[in-house]
């Protein structure tokens, strides 16, 4: 989801100084843009313009905080935001604007910092931090204000759970033929003449619905997308698949059919659990793991396969480490000795030595495809299985 904020102090302390004191000092102007901004949203033409300075002055006062420390948002600054989001829920403003007038009051901010640093000469590591407090300032009131918004929608119907969610809970939690699937879809408000890809979502706190619906855009229309908690994760269906990032581990299926929806969320599925098991967050499809999620997915091949061609080698003892160490280079450098022998800061021929060693203990020979394959999936199963990357 955006980036995290900065911890490398790579600006000198005085010229953060003097960049903070012309943002406060420019505060008064930037707001009035804001606000002027705000007001030309359809639902916040309702309300007086004076209830839209009162919570971007809100807003932005504790930005002047985050800037001037160099911190970011705490537990007490998403309060705040959650009870502005409360506030524009009472006022009748619609999530969709909601969302836009973060958007823009983020657009604004930052197009001023552009401009101050080159008018006033400072180095462009200036905005660099500046944006690293930004960013997530502006994903963190969007997921806030979503949470809040989908609560207030939850709990008017308590007792009858949206069309959406009965869907997505039916499909994660039973079997369903594609004709029951179809009618879920329409019930639930899906276009039924457009592609969906599915996504699956860890499930870190009661935000992460939230995150994954500001991440996919999906502010009320179902035929944009849904999405809903389905045992312990999230799942959701888009229409579009956001350029952003997401601070979660997500999983996504190629755009599909609603007929094809049970295939679709499984992909998605074994997209998740090997991003998790990679320490991966953010949007990840199986074709840009490669054949990781195999690796995962099918434990009986890959322990056997660390049975074959890897415990032989952990059983030397210190010496099979190196030797395991090398062969895994060797393989990532495509059988070259010389490239491998340089990241190992040893000689080729040590290279060739432990290869050599590493073929007599497990009676194979590196240079068979089939062998190449089965040894890389062999170490990738250790490696995940055992954590030792």
């Amino acid at each position: 989801m955006g980036r995290a904020a900065s911890t490398d102090r790579s600006v000198a302390p005085d010229v953060w100084t003097r960049f903070s004191t012309a943002f406060a000092l420019r505060l008064g102007g930037l707001e009035q843009d804001i606000v002027d901004r705000m007001a030309d949203l359809r639902s916040y033409r309702r309300i007086p313009e004076q209830v839209i300075q009162e919570q971007v002055v809100r807003g932005l006062t504790e930005f002047r905080c985050l800037v001037a420390d160099r911190r970011p948002l705490g537990r007490d600054g998403k309060r705040l935001y959650l009870s502005i989001a409360g506030q524009q829920s009472d006022d009748g403003i619609v999530l969709d604007d909601v969302i836009r007038a973060w958007r823009l009051g983020a657009d604004v901010l930052v197009d001023w910092a552009r401009r101050e640093v080159t008018s006033s000469g400072l180095p462009e590591a200036v905005l660099t931090d500046f944006l690293d407090l930004t960013i997530p300032w502006r994903e963190h009131g969007t997921t806030l204000s979503v949470c809040h918004f989908r609560r207030v929608r939850s709990s008017a119907v308590a007792t009858d759970p949206p069309a959406h969610v009965r869907f997505l809970c039916h499909l994660g939690t039973r079997p369903v033929s594609e004709a029951a699937a179809l009618d879920g879809a329409r019930r639930a408000g899906l276009d039924c003449g457009v592609l969906y890809s599915a996504v699956r979502a860890r499930r870190d706190d009661d935000s992460s619905l939230g995150a994954v619906e500001a991440w996919g855009e999906l502010t009320g229309d179902p035929r944009d997308g849904i999405a809903a908690v389905v045992d312990g994760q999230v799942w959701g269906l888009l229409r579009r698949v956001p350029a952003g990032g997401i601070d979660l581990p997500v999983g996504i299926a190629p755009p599909a059919r609603l007929s094809e929806l049970r295939r679709s969320f499984a992909t998605a599925g074994r997209a998740l659990d090997a991003a998790v098991s990679l320490g991966l967050r953010g949007c990840h499809g199986l074709g840009e793991l490669g054949a990781r999620p195999a690796v995962i997915g099918d434990e009986g091949v890959g322990d056997a396969l660390v049975e074959r061609y890897v415990l032989p080698i952990v059983a030397l003892g210190a010496g099979g480490v190196d030797i395991l160490r090398t062969v895994r280079v060797y393989l990532d450098h495509q059988g070259n000795c010389e490239r491998a022998g340089a990241e190992l800061f040893v000689h080729p021929n040590t290279v060739r030595y432990r290869i050599r060693r590493f073929e007599s203990e497990t009676d194979c020979s590196l240079r068979r495809t089939s062998t190449f394959v089965a040894v890389w999936w062999a170490l990738e199963r250790h490696d995940l299985a055992y954590d030792t990357r």
